[in-house]
């Protein structure tokens, strides 16, 4: 039996997590590259372990490094074939390196390992509407999604995006955003929330309130960066 090295996987999977909020590209790239190493390292002792194989594939994606990501993948698969985490993550990877009918078809066994699993139902959404424009079926599963959890915020954002840009329910939109904001500290949901407040509804108080702060010059600098958009 291998033994799990808890210490580099732990210390891989920070890295990894900070990256994905990292403020500039290159710091972005430094943070993935270390999480990197601490992976690789970790499967030098357990080189079957799926979920050090997965994590070590997402930062490969998101390094733009495709095809090394496409086979720690699909090693993960090969290792867990009913694992749904395994699967969705699999297709977003691939949505990235744009192999949409690929992605899908991962989306679609992720799906049928676990039909009620809160994050790929929304993701799997995402998918939908943005790569298949099948704005039906995409509106379910995000219901589905937040039926599922209620408390989902990323879930709760990516149909608040949805309802704003393609459905222009405003109303339903500002109802989700509240509960995205209400269920997570993400930053990034704060200022999607924010965003669509000062330019779709135009409320500049209210924009800075979401981001909590009194400076119309620290709203801006935020708005500079963001547009309401779906979050990961």
């Amino acid at each position: 039996t291998k033994e799990m090295d808890i210490a580099n996987i732990a210390s891989g999977f920070v890295l990894k997590a900070r990256a994905m909020m990292a403020p500039t590209d290159d710091e972005r790239q430094r943070l993935l590259t270390l999480a990197v190493e601490k992976f690789s390292g970790a499967l030098q002792g357990n080189p079957n372990n799926q979920e050090t194989l997965q994590d070590l594939g997402e930062c490969y994606a998101a390094m733009g490094r495709d095809e090394e990501s496409w086979d720690l993948f699909t090693r993960a698969t090969v290792l867990a074939p009913d694992d749904t985490v395994t699967w969705f993550k699999f297709a977003i990877s691939l949505v990235k390196q744009g192999r949409s009918d690929e992605a899908e078809e991962c989306f679609l066994r992720s799906l049928e390992a676990c039909p009620m699993h809160s994050n790929c139902c929304f993701s799997y959404a995402d998918f939908l509407a943005n790569h298949r424009k099948n704005f039906g079926d995409a509106e379910l599963l995000y219901k589905r999604a937040l039926l599922i959890d209620p408390n989902n915020a990323t879930a709760a954002n990516n149909y608040a995006v949805f309802l704003a840009t393609v459905r222009h329910n405003n109303a339903l939109a500002d109802h989700m955003f509240r509960a995205a904001t209400t269920h997570s500290t993400n930053t990034q949901n704060a200022a999607n929330y924010a965003a669509f407040l000062y330019y779709v509804k135009h409320d500049q108080p209210a924009a800075q309130n979401a981001l909590r702060t009194q400076s119309p010059s620290a709203l801006l600098r935020v708005l500079a960066a963001n547009k309401p958009d779906r979050t990961t």
